[in-house]
């Protein structure tokens, strides 16, 4: 690995690698709550039946790290982002660097 990111850097290119401890989604499209800790140290698989949630938690990581998921980034309805009936919504993620991440959505604005 060592060697590898070495090489990179002489290309100019810089590889960062981060793993998320934990994550909780609140009122996040068709997830009410969701409080999980994850296996930082290994691969971390999401399973369920269709329908259960398992994009909608992709897209959740993704609104925490970039502030948009690609289910609004046409639209740019943020709404859209908050499970029926709720004004507010969260995303917080905690990284293996101690760092934490946390996105809110409030009456449909980001």
């Amino acid at each position: 690995m060592a060697r590898r990111i070495r090489q990179r850097q002489r290309l100019g290119i810089m590889e960062i690698l981060m793993h998320i401890e934990h994550i909780t989604i609140e009122n996040f499209i068709g997830i009410h709550f969701l409080d999980a800790a994850l296996n930082a140290k290994g691969v971390t698989l999401i399973a369920g039946h269709n329908g259960a949630g398992k994009s909608t938690v992709r897209d959740a990581i993704r609104f925490a790290l970039l502030g948009e998921p690609g289910r609004v980034r046409l639209k740019k309805d943020y709404r859209s982002l908050l499970t029926a009936g709720t004004k507010n919504g969260r995303v917080t993620m905690r990284l293996d660097s101690d760092h934490e991440i946390r996105r809110n959505v409030k009456t449909g604005n980001p």
